[in-house]
């Protein structure tokens, strides 16, 4: 009775670890979106570009269920087909925008207009709100690949 106890034990042990290694990158992923929408929110972006923060932030809801004390991760390759898209907008949303305010500052240059440090800096704030993007969801692709190894391991 001891030994299936003690079993027991290292079971339910076992899968308090996998809830939190889980939850580890459940709470970087949640850092990492926070800090994009933020990132989007400072740069004061379009409509069309804040909308699709927001529908890719919604893309994660559902991401996991438990169901009959068993712990499913969704469709990984799914949801990363799904922000790979999503991803794809926002980029170019935001490569046009670079685009817009590199023209703009062009015809500046052209008539002297002594606004090219402001655009200037929106550029650059626009490059950078891309680049934070995309390695952010690098990160969020490299945990779900790790998260599906974990539960695989588990085999909870």
């Amino acid at each position: 009775k001891q030994l299936k106890t003690k079993q027991e034990l290292d079971h339910l042990k076992s899968k308090d670890q996998l809830f939190k290694t889980l939850q580890t990158y459940v709470k970087e992923d949640k850092a990492i979106f926070n800090q994009i929408g933020q990132d989007f929110i400072a740069r004061q972006v379009s409509p069309s570009l804040f909308n699709d923060i927001i529908a890719l932030i919604n893309l994660n809801k559902g991401r996991y269920t438990y169901t009959d004390g068993k712990l499913i991760l969704s469709n990984t390759e799914n949801f990363k087909k799904m922000i790979s898209l999503k991803e794809k907008e926002l980029v170019k949303g935001l490569d046009e925008k670079i685009a817009s305010l590199k023209t703009e500052k062009q015809k500046d240059v052209e008539t002297e207009e002594k606004d090219l440090n402001f655009i200037e800096s929106e550029i650059k704030g626009y490059e950078k709100l891309k680049i934070s993007l995309i390695s952010g969801l690098k990160k969020v692709f490299d945990n779900m690949q790790a998260e599906e190894k974990v539960l695989n391991d588990y085999a909870i």
